[in-house]
């Protein structure tokens, strides 16, 4: 299955496919970047523990509407290392028309993988995320990357 496609929930017996670009900002889309893109066992009622420092922290997030937050998972990301490839990030903003009168901002996080500092840009390596705002376009492009 591609990142374009969706990702599979744990636990399902049928292939339920989730389209990662639908997902709204909610605590059930931080649940699946706790889990997925940060590696937290999640417990309960959205709560998370990990460890830090050998010191357990039990919290509970919301990196799809706090920009705080997503940024913890764009630190995650670009320190994954698959294969000896590394992940740079940006983000990006655009006026979009939607006809002579109105317009809205979109914004585009994407995440691209580098083989020695050089960008894999354009062979199928990048990850990206649309959105109103910038936290759930993060949220989006991580879910991408780890459901490769």
């Amino acid at each position: 299955m591609t990142a374009d496609t969706g990702i599979h929930p744990e636990g399902m017996e049928c292939p339920v496919r989730i389209r990662i670009d639908l997902l709204p900002a909610s605590p059930e889309l931080d649940i699946l970047v706790g889990e997925r893109v940060m590696g937290w066992e999640h417990q309960a009622h959205g709560l998370f523990v990990y460890y830090l420092d050998h010191v357990r922290v039990v919290c509970k997030p919301k990196f799809s509407s706090s920009i705080t937050e997503a940024w913890e998972v764009v630190k995650k990301v670009v320190n994954l290392d698959h294969d000896g490839m590394d992940y740079w990030f940006q983000l990006t903003f655009t006026r979009e028309q939607l006809n002579p009168i109105d317009h809205r901002i979109l914004i585009r996080a994407e995440f691209n993988k580098t083989v020695d500092r050089q960008s894999l840009y354009g062979y199928g390596f990048s990850f990206i995320g649309e959105a109103d705002t910038a936290p759930l376009a993060i949220c989006r492009a991580a879910l991408k990357v780890v459901s490769t």
